[in-house]
């Protein structure tokens, strides 16, 4: 059941037993200037509860609860969040990126102002960990990832929850294709709501050429689809 509570919203961190930027992701999402009425930090099934993660997640205290997948990986994670949030609103951080501190109440304040809105976007801008401590910014641009977007959580019950039978590297392009078939209503903040960390764990710099390899398929799969539906409507 989704509570009425004007603006309350539950932030989804999707972890992995050992992730070293999990508590600098907690951090912002609770240092928002419009905080979440709950965080989950969802791990993998079958986590140890002495994992680093397990460990982090507990010392925020309320709050951040720890939820558990019913399968490994990212989209079961995800949609588990999904399943358990209560608030009219959800939004999603990656765990190793962080939210600026006004994103959230941005984004609340576009939503609340128009109902017939599904979700907002913002700009994201790329940075690496510089080898003195600072961040050395690399590109901002627009984006339409999880992590820059609050959605209203009847969104997910209109145009359905992530495909699990997609892959780690096409489930977003997928779930944006088909949502935006069926009308899914959206705006963008002109304002940076995502720091995002590019590092030498990044699954998108470990397994590049798979990575591109599969979303260049997929974004074929879609582009064939909708000839497809436009010679058949």
């Amino acid at each position: 059941m989704v509570t009425s509570q004007s603006g309350a919203y539950t932030a989804i961190i999707v972890s992995r037993d050992e992730d070293v930027f999990l508590r600098e992701a907690i951090s912002s999402a609770l240092s928002q200037t419009r905080g979440p009425s709950e965080l989950f930090v969802v791990l993998n099934p079958g986590s140890r509860s002495d994992s680093y993660a397990a460990h982090v997640a507990r010392s925020f205290g309320r709050p951040v609860r720890i939820l558990e997948a019913s399968d490994a990986g990212l989209i079961a994670g995800l949609n588990a969040g999904i399943e358990s949030t209560s608030t009219e609103f959800v939004a999603f951080l990656d765990s190793d990126d962080l939210w600026e501190s006004h994103k959230q109440e941005v984004q609340l304040k576009t939503l609340l102002a128009d109902p017939n809105l599904d979700a907002s976007t913002s700009l994201v801008t790329n940075f690496r960990d510089a080898p003195d401590g600072t961040r050395e910014h690399v590109l901002t641009a627009p984006g339409i990832m999880f992590t820059n977007t609050t959605f209203r959580t009847s969104t997910f019950a209109r145009f359905g929850k992530i495909d699990v039978s997609a892959t780690h590297y096409t489930w977003l392009a997928r779930w944006w294709s088909q949502a935006r078939e069926r009308g899914i209503r959206m705006s963008r903040i002109e304002s940076v709501g995502v720091l995002r960390r590019i590092h030498s764990e990044n699954s998108w710099v470990t397994e590049s050429a798979k990575a591109h390899q599969e979303l260049r398929n997929e974004l074929r799969s879609i582009l064939a689809q909708k000839r497809a539906n436009q010679r058949h409507p």
